[in-house]
């Protein structure tokens, strides 16, 4: 084989390790994201869409879309009570070309609510102006879920404290007052 064709060979095979290589590292993260409850997007400011990961679509149970997902449906599952909130973190990252973390809730018409912490930071364009906001969004329900049972734990507990405490001064009190007969 003449050398010409042998570096064509030796070049498509190593084209074709590198395809699979990489279709093997992004199976690996989508198992990631699904199993950590984990998306990621990125949204062009200006634009009505926002990029997301497959996770995204699940977490906020909408269909995923290979155009991406409508900016105004994130918007419609944010729980009533979390919108304006949210919709403020957003402009004001945007705006100062920040970062935000924030927790909230998701709402879905059945009644049903999730937590999910959402951590994004706008990229500024080459004269600095926000560009595009990317980040990651987690559904945090079982973990909040267990902060909410833990919380009321310790308020039985504590509870259950003062009434013991109440019982032994109780008790000290019966013990230490003379009968008088």
């Amino acid at each position: 084989m003449p050398d010409r064709a042998r570096i064509l060979v030796v070049a498509a095979t190593a084209r074709e390790l590198a395809a699979e290589e990489l279709r093997r590292s992004r199976d690996r993260l989508l198992q990631a994201e699904h199993r950590a409850g984990l998306g990621n997007f990125e949204h062009l400011v200006g634009s009505e869409r926002l990029s997301c990961s497959e996770e995204m679509f699940n977490i906020f149970e909408l269909p995923a879309d290979p155009e991406g997902m409508k900016l105004q449906s994130l918007l419609n599952r944010v729980h009533p009570g979390d919108r304006a909130v949210v919709a403020a973190a957003l402009n004001e990252a945007i705006e100062r070309s920040g970062r935000f973390t924030l927790t909230h809730r998701l709402r879905f018409s059945d009644g049903r609510v999730k937590h999910v912490q959402a951590d994004a930071e706008v990229q500024a364009d080459e004269r600095g102006g926000p560009s595009s906001l990317i980040g990651t969004c987690q559904d945090i329900s079982l973990r909040r879920k267990v902060e909410i049972e833990l919380h009321d734990l310790v308020k039985q507990l504590r509870a259950t404290h003062e009434i013991r405490l109440e019982l032994e001064r109780e008790h000290d009190l019966a013990t230490t007052v003379p009968v008088v007969a």
